[in-house]
């Protein structure tokens, strides 16, 4: 089975007046969302990088979004349900919760494709 490309590319953001490189068409899609809700008060694209260790070497990861609501910040990152318990995943997330609150940032939460379906984002798979 051939292997599927991501869709990439850049998004105006209407909201922030700037372009963000978005690299799979979940993250266009709730990009999009983000610069029409009127709860986010502005968001970062690929904010900044958190080191983590992985297999005894320190790396960085990127989280996708940064958030900030009327009443919180939050960190986001978009990832296939399949990934969420890779190792290396839960590596990055691990580095990334135990940072936010230095950083302060309130919340780090992982989106799968069933909270964007949730969000209306796109819709159900037909059966």
């Amino acid at each position: 089975m051939p292997k599927r490309r991501r869709r990439c590319g850049t998004f105006f953001s209407k909201k922030m007046n700037a372009n963000f490189i978005y690299r799979s068409s979940w993250e266009q899609s709730y990009f999009q969302f983000l610069d029409e809700s009127n709860d986010v008060v502005s968001f970062y694209v690929e904010p900044f990088k958190i080191p983590y260790l992985y297999r005894k070497r320190v790396k960085n990861y990127i989280p996708d979004v940064l958030i900030k609501l009327k009443d919180k910040v939050m960190l986001v990152e978009i990832k296939p349900k399949k990934h969420v318990l890779k190792k290396v995943n839960q590596a990055k997330f691990q580095a990334a919760k135990v940072s936010i609150k230095s950083l302060g940032i309130d919340e780090f939460i992982v989106l799968t494709e069933d909270d964007l379906r949730e969000l209306g984002l796109f819709r159900k798979k037909s059966k």
